[in-house]
């Protein structure tokens, strides 16, 4: 393309003067220089928390109930402070929760205000279905409503 054929052998040649790359300098320089770079070990053991911050962590879930440890954290990084997240749910104080109700005080309670509600079939001596919808009083064990058809609709079921 308009080069000469010794134009491009001096190029050849220039190029090939040059050192080989070296791929693995680290290798050359030996473990020594590698551990060199390494930083000293750190101060063993685990920051203190300051008396005031435990406070403040304790203070904060005892005013705000709701508030749980990311939130609090949350609110820690806004003032300042860098706690971590696990630290804060550790200082935080715990809110007993009061025991649940069992299933038989929950029964003997709203007994009298539960229903039960039942949608079945009844099929009939000369092979037709019957549907049937009751509601049952739980308190008392009575029948409050029921009603049987042959073809239920959506106005007869929502009645």
């Amino acid at each position: 393309m308009g080069h000469s054929r010794e134009s491009m052998e001096g190029l050849e040649q220039a190029t090939d003067s040059r050192p080989p790359r070296n791929r693995y300098p680290l290798a050359q320089k030996g473990i020594s220089y590698v551990l060199e770079l390494e930083k000293p070990p750190a101060v063993a053991g685990k920051t203190r928390i300051s008396k005031k911050v435990r406070d403040l962590i304790r203070t904060m879930s005892l005013d705000n109930s709701l508030w749980d440890a990311p939130r609090i954290h949350g609110e820690l990084l806004k003032l300042g402070t860098t706690v971590s997240q696990t630290t804060v749910s550790k200082y935080m104080a715990h809110h007993r929760k009061p025991p649940s109700q069992s299933w038989r005080t929950f029964l003997k309670n709203h007994a009298q205000d539960i229903v039960s509600v039942d949608f079945f079939t009844v099929p009939t001596a000369t092979f037709h279905v019957l549907y049937v919808f009751v509601i049952l009083s739980n308190a008392r064990r009575r029948i409050v409503h029921f009603n049987v058809t042959e073809a239920p609709t959506a106005v007869w079921s929502g009645q």
